[in-house]
């Protein structure tokens, strides 16, 4: 049975990264990218469901396809971790601004040159959030303070010059912004002057979101989708369930059999998971795990009980299946990977160590287990400490149910504790991360924390408005009204009135 079920495994991982039934939809974005290099300017809806595909569609086939005609980036806006001002926007430009630190010397001044002449004075705007473009234009002195509107439109217009300098026929810009749903309004409206600019183009934007979940800031979508855009095109692109041939084609290539042996098995896979590609993958691995499909070497072929497949949870039962995976992971995993989900969808090693009182090297033993299990994937080190990621949103949301309400503030309180701790150490000030994980610990706060997350968010608060993240201000701001005492309206007269 151990030979088996290691033969099996080995099957399943020589097809971890390819894509059924989307051929059609890969075309498209395809031929907008292609309408980009001529001078378009292309926005993407991709539309669907959780699960059904819209992260890998764009970044295993679609990046695949175009990595060498084209400047791509992403981000990715996250429910759980609070967005921070322009956020999205920040790490697809810091993630441009990497990839031009690599290329040659005689490039590399090039492009110095073309930042410089493009950004002009909006260079040093860009460089507070960036600070990587200090690395390539020499000198930039902090920009002059501004009123709020005045500060939000060189704020935006340097974001625009940016984005301008990158796009062109040879290489246009391409964007993907993941989990739209979730998008604050600084963000989206900033996308909105970026596609409607008459100065820009050869740039594609990529937005996917969960339709049935975009409930706030939906007058965006509904204007994009309206058909009234003038100046750019737009293209809905929505992806569906698997059909039963592209499941079947799936297990038979997970599985390398023959596609005739193994449609009955793809019948029952498909009633399960409705053709949800992240659903059928998690399934079928449980399947194998627990021998419910098991290969025979006696007779060379492939075996199954149907009646504990029958058994498997079926996609209603999603997030309740994947909190069960994960508390069968062994050790303090299922514990350590529900305290990483009040970080959101990326987090460190070291991070959840502090949290669990556990070294950070033991801390990355017990991942090991969920990066096997397909639960996260290591992106990486960040400061030092290794970083992970979720492989999926709803991964992530079955991890964090894991906690009750009481757990949830204890751990967030415990993540304030250290991003504290490092910001007294000089590691970083992470404002936001403070104010966030301290808002939600509640009533924990004893008075010198609850004093913190006061200043926390009064700075979060100034920040925001300095990146002309008014929303987000506001939010920070009215936070930090809340937590006033009536010795602060007495006493701190001046600072209650700056709020």
């Amino acid at each position: 049975m151990a030979l088996a079920r290691s033969e099996a495994m080995d099957r399943l991982v020589a097809i971890p990264d390819k894509i059924y039934g989307r051929e059609p939809q890969l075309a498209e974005l395809q031929e907008a990218c292609r309408w980009a290099a001529l001078g378009s300017t292309e926005l993407i809806l991709l539309a669907g469901p959780p699960g059904v595909g819209k992260s890998s569609l764009v970044l295993q086939a679609f990046r695949r396809a175009i990595s060498d005609r084209s400047w791509f980036a992403w981000g990715k806006f996250d429910v759980h971790s609070g967005n921070t001002p322009y956020g999205i926007w920040i790490t697809c430009f810091r993630f441009l601004i990497r990839k031009m630190l690599t290329e040659p010397e005689e490039a590399l001044v090039r492009w110095k040159t073309r930042l410089a002449d493009t950004l002009g004075g909006g260079a040093a705007v860009l460089a507070e959030e960036i600070p990587e473009l200090r690395l390539v234009i020499d000198g930039l002195a902090a920009p002059d303070p501004l009123p709020p509107k005045e500060n939000q439109n060189r704020f935006e217009g340097a974001i625009r010059r940016f984005a301008q300098t990158f796009a062109n026929a040879r290489q246009p810009l391409v964007l993907f912004l993941d989990d739209l749903q979730w998008a604050d309004r600084s963000s989206l409206q900033l996308l909105q002057t970026l596609i409607e600019d008459p100065e820009i183009q050869h740039v594609c934007v990529i937005g996917a979101y969960r339709d049935e979940e975009w409930i706030e800031h939906a007058d965006l979508r509904e204007l994009w989708l309206s058909g009234a855009a003038t100046g750019y095109s737009v293209r809905l692109i929505r992806l569906d369930p698997l059909s039963l041939p592209d499941t079947h084609k799936f297990i038979a290539d997970a599985l390398k059999m023959p596609e005739g042996d193994g449609f009955p098995l793809a019948q029952l896979m498909y009633v399960k998971s409705v053709g949800n590609p992240l659903h059928l993958r998690q399934l079928l691995q449980t399947a194998l795990d627990d021998g419910m499909i098991r290969f025979d070497p006696a007779e060379g072929r492939w075996r199954w009980d149907e009646q504990k497949l029958n058994g498997l949870p079926g996609i209603d039962g999603q997030i309740e299946y994947l909190a069960g995976k994960i508390n069968k992971l062994p050790g303090s995993t299922s514990r350590l990977l529900a305290y990483a989900a009040t970080a959101g969808a990326s987090f460190t090693s070291r991070l959840v160590g502090a949290i669990g009182g556990m070294d950070e090297t033991e801390v990355a033993v017990h991942f090991d287990h969920a990066v096997q299990a397909g639960l996260l994937f290591l992106r990486g080190e960040h400061g030092g400490a290794a970083s992970y990621a979720f492989t999926h949103d709803r991964i992530l949301q079955a991890a964090y149910s894991l906690l009750d309400a009481e757990e949830r503030k204890r751990i967030h309180l415990a993540a304030g504790k250290h991003f504290l701790k490092v910001r007294e150490e000089g590691g970083g000030s992470a404002t936001f991360e403070i104010a966030n994980h301290l808002n939600e610990a509640g009533d924990l706060l004893d008075n010198s924390l609850a004093e913190c997350c006061l200043l926390m968010n009064e700075e979060a608060g100034r920040l925001a408005m300095k990146s002309a993240d008014y929303e987000t201000a506001l939010r920070h701001f009215r936070e930090a009204l809340s937590r006033l005492t009536e010795r602060d309206w007495r006493e701190r007269h001046d600072f209650v009135f700056c709020l």
